[in-house]
């Protein structure tokens, strides 16, 4: 196997990594990315508490299941509002390169 054919192999492993995190969030990759930019703004106004008082005040907001995002969100690494702006940033930007 040459060199072009194993990065063809890593791509598309990681291609399927990025659908199962994609197929796994409950909500669009576009609403995602808006949370995220929600909670950064309003971390950058006021401490986390160390709950979820911010990201289920926005699922609110959009009409979404806030009960289900905050269990994804801690599957994820997301233990509070700042650990979801933190932890999640990254995948989630990740992710959308499936979608290029």
């Amino acid at each position: 196997m040459d060199d072009a054919q194993k990065r063809a192999l890593k791509q598309q492993a990681r291609n399927q990594e990025r659908r199962v995190f994609l197929n796994a969030m409950p909500m669009t990759l576009e609403q995602a990315m808006a949370l995220i930019e929600a909670l950064d703004a309003r971390l950058m106004r006021e401490a986390c508490d160390h709950t979820h008082l911010m990201t289920t005040g926005w699922c609110s907001q959009q009409g979404l299941d806030a009960n289900v995002v905050v269990d994804w969100a801690r599957d994820h690494g997301g233990y509070c509002d700042c650990e979801v702006a933190a932890n999640l940033a990254d995948p989630i930007e990740d992710a959308g390169k499936l979608q290029e």
